[in-house]
């Protein structure tokens, strides 16, 4: 889906990392918290770690802080099974595509 969006500030852009529960290897990924009207609402988007080093690491923006633009969303669900047996499920989203930004921080 696409949804107009705005990134109000350049603390609602965040790196994260985490480890793959199969490999071990640490996963540096971007979050964003966008913005979002009809329903009026902030929404918290993962950033893929391959469109977050097109990005600059976040970097890339940064130049569109405080502009409406479009934002290409997907919805994914997702479930697991802890170690201690527990269920875990529920949803994310997901940058589909990354935005025009302007690249010269983004390289």
């Amino acid at each position: 889906m696409i949804v107009k969006g705005r990134i109000l500030d350049v603390d609602d852009i965040q790196q994260t990392s985490f480890n793959n529960r199969e490999t071990g290897e640490v996963i540096v990924r971007g979050e964003l918290l966008l913005s979002v009207k009809k329903p009026s609402q902030v929404i918290k988007v993962k950033v893929n770690p391959d469109q977050w080093r097109e990005a600059g690491n976040g970097k890339g923006f940064e130049s569109i802080i405080d502009k409406e633009i479009d934002f290409w969303i997907e919805q994914k669900e997702f479930s697991f099974t802890r170690p201690d047996g527990q269920t875990i499920s529920g949803s994310n989203n997901n940058l589909f595509r990354l935005p025009a930004l302007q690249t010269q921080n983004a390289k």
